[in-house]
This record gives C-alpha cells, structure tokens and sequence, in this order.
C-alpha cells in the first residue's frame, strides 16, 4: 500500500470502495428483483379475482336463465287452474332503446297490471254452511276480470274462491268451501 500524501495510489482503499459499491449494486438488485416479484404476486392475484369473479357472474346468469316462467310453480298453477297462457310476444329486450322509453313502457305495464279489489274485510256467516256478506268488488279501473281466494291464516287451508269476476262488478254475498265453526 502507498501514501496517498506522496502522490501514490492506495490500492486497498480503493479495492475495499469497489467492493462496496458492487455489494451496494447486488443488493439494489436483489430489492429490484424482490420489488418485480412482489409486483407480478399482486398482478397474479387480482388475475385470479378477475376470473372468480367472472365464473361467478356467468353462475348467476346460467342460474337466472334456468328460472324462467317454465319452472314456476305459481305461473304452471295459473296455467292448469285458469287457462292462463304466457305471451308469445314478451320479451325484454330492451337493449335498442333508451331510458326514457324503456321506463314509460314499464309504467305503462305496471299501469296495465294494476288492480284494485275492494271486499269485506270481516264478513259474516249465521253458520259454517250459510252465505256471508263477501262483498267483493272488481272496480271498474281494472283491465282484467278476477278470481278471488280466501284462506286462513293459521292454517292456509282455502275456505273460499270465487269464479271469474267481471271488471266492474261484485260479488255480494257467497258460501264458503269448508264448514267453519264459529268465530269471533
């Protein structure tokens, strides 16, 4: 090793400075390397999260799909019962029209399938086997004549059901299905 002051160079101190700056530059690598791996775990997961999702939402939809109006119970029993028929011209593509458009067609079905059905609340029956005052009215402001059924709560058995009714008539008074005892 040589004195520095004497114009000479010290090879030691000059070795120990390279190997630390090489020290410095393998572990500015290894953190680089750390900081790539770290980044591709992150872009990895949300890749899979992504996926999952995706398979979820195509679940959901193959679900959806598989209740439709053919697999109801409640729309077969409308069928059987009332001669009820699904509209071969529903559809709900709504996808060529705009908002405004697509909600004043849906007012205006919910304004078609509005009802309002007017009876007594409390009717009256001398006996289980005598007709009561029903009272059940189809307003005239319905689009669609009616079949009224009466169940007890408790039990959900059906005591009463009404045949077509009219818009815009009513049904005054009526015997029930079943011989009740009587009530308060």
């Amino acid at each position: 090793m040589e004195d520095k002051i004497n114009g000479t160079k010290n090879t030691g101190i000059q070795d120990n400075e390279e190997m630390f700056y090489q020290e410095v530059e393998q572990q500015d690598k290894k953190i680089e390397a750390q900081e790539k791996k770290i980044k591709q775990q992150k872009s990895d997961k949300r890749r899979k999260n992504l996926i999952i999702a995706f398979l979820l939402v195509v679940i959901i939809i193959l679900l959806l799909r598989a209740c439709d109006s053919h697999s109801n119970p409640v729309i077969e029993d409308l069928r059987e019962r009332f001669g009820v028929e699904t509209d071969v011209d529903a559809n709900d593509d709504f996808s060529e029209k705009s908002k405004e458009e697509i909600e004043k067609e849906l007012n205006e079905k919910v304004q078609a399938g509005y009802i309002n059905i007017s009876m007594n609340l409390a009717p009256e029956f001398e006996t289980g086997t005598s007709e009561g005052n029903l009272m059940i009215v189809n307003e005239d402001i319905n689009n669609y004549p009616q079949v009224v059924q009466i169940y007890i709560k408790d039990s959900g058995e059906l005591v009463y059901e009404s045949k077509l009714i009219p818009v815009g008539t009513k049904i005054d008074t009526g015997k029930l299905l079943v011989d009740l005892d009587k009530g308060e």
